[in-house]
């Protein structure tokens, strides 16, 4: 069994130790998949960077033929030119268009492909894992991620790749015309690329993954306070949450503003390289023409060129830039995606999964990765269809069975087996396919009652919901509400109060009508009269099931076949309630004796 109570899902590696080409490359994959589209891609791009190229050469005859009116026929040779430099400037519009609305399709399916393998990895994440990362930052990661793959791709195909390889074209065709304009082109430009790169990378970037991160968090804190808004409201803790977003946003400014001021200044010395740039090549051509080696249709030539360059680079630093950010955004998702999944079964086959559910914890040991010991060598059996109460103090380790058994932790040592079957070899869909839980504090999804009472069973017909409600005791107050299944409930079930929300839960642990049965501490949130009713529905809904019940009150621990005591990690009495009341010393009696003045009283504070 590995350590650290590890989800069997995705274990994120440190993003640290990963180099750029990794980072590129797994993200990559969501282009590659269409090979065949990419090739057509690029066959659309290099005949648009050919139809682009020749546009210069046509108006420089062009001009050439307009300044040189003394030749056989003028007008046809003007016209030609003319015609040639229409057709063209049409025709490279015309395949950008095929080429954008083709890059357009192969990138909006990119994104889709990566947000939903970034959503299925997430959801696979540890227990831990959730328990320890901000909901909100989460999906605005992901969010992120998705919006950074496309400026990323476009920006390597469209705004970088596609001017670079029309500099090259243009400073060779350049370079036959005039040679020292060529060579001037070519130090000047690649002069502007090394600096424009350099900047962006080693002086605009880093202050760039600052303000990324710092972003994040501020998402992260923002969502946490408006989901928990019940509780600022309930403590007037309006002002302090004010308080404490502006420390955070503080921090991101104190990146964000020096990091946009960086950019401006980098977009300032890269217009002043361009001018150079033009200045050197248009002074190169005016001494050639001072020596009679080059002429007007080599001086329109080199205006045309430079003047469309000038507009495919004007945006190079911003683009840079663009990527850099972009690059970090997909760094900040690669703890999700450059993750290594762990094999669920190691035959690669299901495992055979008997439903009787008898359930044996052999030798367990466990311990949260940021707290103590839970258990040592823990060790007990719950036979097939027994209904077992687990109590005792809170932090004894009850609520930790439960999720072990889902294998939401894992164990550091010993075996968890369901009717001799090591949990550890099964799938977590097959696991998890035999079990129905009803959590202490049931979270809802914001959709209707119906959606969510199904959600065990999303199969189920409208008939079965209605009657898994009333066996629930949830049909009465669902049909008071204005639309009744159909009711949208809020998020996290808000729109509910407490009992409701657990008696919706309940109903869809009934629905879903699984062996094993897993109640922790459902019932907490009822009145005593709901709780009788629920009670009731659970009994019916337990025959023949094994049920574990992390038990809350008294009513419940009496009705059980047995009941096992907690402390401390270990289990230290176990019995029904008429046997474990006969010991006089007992911590069962002790925490019972201590409860039974009133009828509702708990019995695991």
């Amino acid at each position: 069994m590995s350590g650290g109570g590890g989800n069997p899902g995705y274990v994120p590696r440190r993003t640290t130790t990963l180099d750029w080409r990794q980072t590129l490359a797994a993200f990559a994959r969501y282009w590659l998949i269409e090979r065949g589209t990419i090739v057509l891609v690029f066959v659309l791009l290099f005949a648009m960077i050919g139809a682009e190229s020749l546009t210069p050469v046509a108006l420089g005859r062009l001009v050439d033929a307009v300044s040189n009116p003394g030749r056989a026929d003028p007008a046809n040779e003007l016209w030609h030119h003319f015609a040639f430099a229409g057709g063209a400037m049409t025709v490279a519009i015309i395949l950008k268009q095929l080429l954008d609305r083709l890059w357009n399709g192969l990138t909006a399916r990119s994104m889709q492909r990566l947000q939903m393998d970034l959503f299925a990895r997430v959801q696979r994440m540890s227990a831990d894992w959730h328990s320890n990362a901000f909901s909100g930052a989460t999906v605005h990661r992901i969010s992120r991620a998705r919006w950074a793959l496309d400026m990323i791709s476009n920006i390597i195909i469209l705004r970088l790749l596609q001017p670079l390889l029309l500099m090259l074209v243009l400073g060779g065709m350049m370079y036959v015309a005039v040679p020292y304009a060529g060579i001037a082109f070519f130090i000047c430009t690649g002069f502007y690329l090394t600096v424009s790169w350099f900047l962006s990378a080693k002086w605009v970037r880093p202050l760039g993954v600052i303000s990324a991160s710092r972003d994040s968090r501020l998402t992260g804190a923002l969502a946490d306070a408006v989901t928990n808004n019940a509780t600022v409201k309930a403590f007037a803790a309006e002002a302090r949450e004010d308080k404490r977003l502006q420390a955070v946003s503080n921090e991101w400014l104190a990146a964000a503003a020096p990091s946009f001021n960086r950019a401006t200044d980098t977009n300032a010395i890269q217009m002043l390289l361009w001018t150079i740039t033009q200045m050197s090549v248009l002074g190169a051509i005016a001494w050639q023409a001072t020596l009679q080696k080059a002429g007007t249709a080599e001086l329109a030539f080199a205006i045309s060129a430079l003047l469309m360059l000038s507009g495919q680079l004007r945006t190079l630093g911003q683009d840079i830039r663009v990527f850099q950010r972009a690059y970090a955004e997909l760094e900040d998702a690669a703890e999700f995606l450059l993750s290594d999944p762990v094999e669920l079964a190691p035959s690669g086959e299901p495992a055979k999964i008997a439903v009787d559910g008898a359930i044996r914890f052999e030798q367990v040991s466990f311990a949260y990765p940021n707290g103590g010991a839970v258990y040592r060598s823990l060790s007990f059996t719950i036979d097939a269809g027994e209904q077992v109460a687990l109590v005792g103090p809170s932090g004894s380790g009850k609520s930790t069975i439960v999720k072990m058994i889902q294998r939401l932790y894992e164990p550091q040592q010993g075996k968890i087996l369901i009717d001799g079957n090591d949990v550890a070899s099964m799938r977590l869909e097959q696991l998890r396919s035999i079990t129905s839980v009803v959590p202490q504090e049931p979270v809802l999804f914001h959709r209707s009652l119906a959606e969510n009472i199904a959600y065990g069973r999303p199969d189920a017909s409208l008939e079965d919901i209605i009657d898994a409600a009333k066996r629930a005791r949830a049909h009465d107050f669902i049909v008071r509400l204005e639309k009744g299944y159909d009711m949208v409930v809020g998020e996290r079930g808000a729109k509910l109060s407490g009992g409701e929300r657990q008696r919706i839960a309940i109903a869809r642990a009934i629905l879903a009508d699984r062996p094993i049965l897993l109640l922790d501490e459902a019932t907490s949130s009822l009145d005593t009269e709901t709780e009788r009713l629920v009670q009731e529905a659970v009994r019916e809904l337990a025959y023949g099931r094994t049920t574990i019940v992390i038990a809350h009150r008294l009513s419940t621990v009496e009705q059980v076949d047995r009941i096992l005591v907690f402390d401390d990690g270990a289990i230290v009495e176990e019995g029904n309630h008429k046997l474990l009341m006969q010991r006089r010393n007992g911590r069962y009696r002790q925490l019972f004796e201590i409860a039974s003045h009133r009828p509702d009283a708990l019995i695991c504070a």
